[in-house]
């Protein structure tokens, strides 16, 4: 049985110092599920974003880029291997070249948060690092469809619905005891 991603998305903290205290939503929250990833996206931004680094023109140490999975308004995300355990992980890059100051504060609570929660259905971050001005966090890589996909064959029964969505409230019951969300 296949698992998925589920990404949360929340406004920019308003106050930088209560994002930097954890009194805030972060920017994102990876959740498993089976079967089917579903996707909030982030608000729709007032300018397009540049596109982030071509794949062919990055290097991360200790990692080799395979693909482009996801992008978001801060970045893109990328099915990598890292290569000391030879396993495939999910490479969340931030758009740094175009990230604004609250951009990358979002990005730094995002990663001391995944790094707190230890749950059988939200991600486990891996590592964290910058390479060349690029910050990144290596995280599980959780394969399966977005919910967009399997709509495409038609509304979810409830029973199915219901299936989805209990490990996914289980995953923010457990952050929000943490104090995350």
């Amino acid at each position: 049985m296949s698992s998925s991603s589920v990404i949360f998305w929340t406004p920019p903290p308003s106050d930088p110092s209560a994002a930097a205290a954890n009194n805030v939503p972060m920017s994102a929250l990876s959740f498993r599920s089976q079967d089917t990833q579903i996707v909030h996206p982030a608000a729709p931004l007032a300018e397009p974003t540049p596109p982030p680094p071509d794949i062919t023109d990055l290097r991360i140490p200790g990692y080799i880029l395979e693909e482009t999975i996801g992008r978001g308004g801060m970045g893109v995300v990328y099915r990598a291997r890292q290569l000391v355990s030879n396993r495939p992980v999910a490479l969340k890059m931030l758009n740094t070249a175009h990230a604004k100051p609250e951009d990358r504060l979002r990005f730094e609570i995002e990663a001391q948060a995944i790094a707190q929660l230890k749950h059988p259905n939200i991600v486990e971050l891996y590592h964290v690092g910058d390479t060349d001005g690029h910050e990144w966090l290596s995280l599980e890589l959780v394969e399966g469809g977005t919910l967009a996909m399997r709509l495409i064959a038609g509304p979810i029964p409830p029973r199915e619905s219901a299936a989805l969505l209990e490990p996914i409230a289980r995953a923010v019951d457990f952050a929000h005891q943490q104090r995350i969300i």
